[in-house]
Parts: C-alpha cells; sequence; structure tokens
C-alpha cells in the first residue's frame, strides 16, 4: 500500500512538470495579459519595483515572518525562484481569484504554501503601488486595472 506521503509527494512532483512559469507564459502576450492584467513591458516594469519591497522585507524576515537570522539567499530549488515568479504568482491570483489548493496545484507548490505567498506578496504588492502612486481597481468583470 502507497502512504499518503508518497502520494502527496507524487502529485507535487507531477504537478510541478506542467506549473505555470513566467518565463514560459511572458511569450504569449495575450496569455500573459489575460492572466496578470499586464503587458510583459508594464509586468516588467512593475517587478523592478516590487524587488523594492521584496527584497527590503527578506532582508529582515523570512518568508514566514519571523525574524532573519541568516542572510536571505534565494534557493535554485524554491518553487518560486526569480522575483518574476513571485510577481506573477501574486497578480495570476489577484486576476483570476481561484481557491488556493487549485491556485497552489496550478504553480506546483502545496495549499499551505501558496497561502503563506500570498498573505506576504499582497502587502508587498500594495506598498509597492502605494509607493508609485497608483491603485489597483477592479471592473465589474473582474480584470484588475493598474491605474495612475
Amino acid at each position: 500500500m502507497l502512504s499518503h506521503n508518497f502520494v502527496a509527494n507524487l502529485k507535487l512532483h507531477l504537478a510541478k512538470k506542467g506549473a505555470l512559469k513566467y518565463k514560459k507564459i511572458q511569450q504569449d502576450e495575450l496569455q500573459f495579459r489575460s492572466l496578470t492584467g499586464l503587458s510583459p513591458t508594464e509586468f516588467e516594469e512593475l517587478s523592478v519595483d516590487f524587488s523594492v519591497e521584496l527584497e527590503a522585507y527578506l532582508s529582515k524576515y523570512t518568508f514566514e515572518g519571523k525574524e532573519r537570522i541568516r542572510i536571505y539567499k534565494p534557493r535554485k530549488t524554491s518553487s518560486l525562484p526569480t522575483i518574476e515568479d513571485k510577481l506573477f504568482f501574486i497578480l495570476v491570483f489577484m486576476k483570476t481569484n481561484p481557491l488556493q489548493e487549485h491556485h497552489a496545484a496550478n504553480f506546483g507548490i502545496t495549499q499551505p504554501k501558496a497561502n503563506m505567498y500570498i498573505r506576504l506578496f499582497i502587502p508587498l504588492l500594495q506598498k509597492t503601488l502605494k509607493r508609485l502612486g497608483k491603485n489597483q481597481t477592479y471592473e465589474t468583470t473582474g480584470r484588475s486595472k493598474f491605474l495612475n
């Protein structure tokens, strides 16, 4: 009989193979815009500013919100290894508003990890937009728009 952990790890491994990845999706501008609400150019501009907020946070705290003891170094094996992957993750979540379990499966991570990222990235994105003098609003269609 297969253990629950083995089955869960197998599902996670298979999900990672087909996981949404920024580098892959950005090549199709229409699909990218439909998932994030931004063009790849707008996304790149926002990612520069988002990285400032994220790096400032991670220099003081861990992803779990605990005070950082060691210097933060991104792991190559991370589920969201780049700033762009992290921003893509939260923009897709905010644009499509899926269940966390569904969003986690799309990105090849667990639901608890998706929850941790969501709780961290939304305030950092809001802080970034506020610093840039932009507000995020939602049209009645549910599409997110970033306005000056």
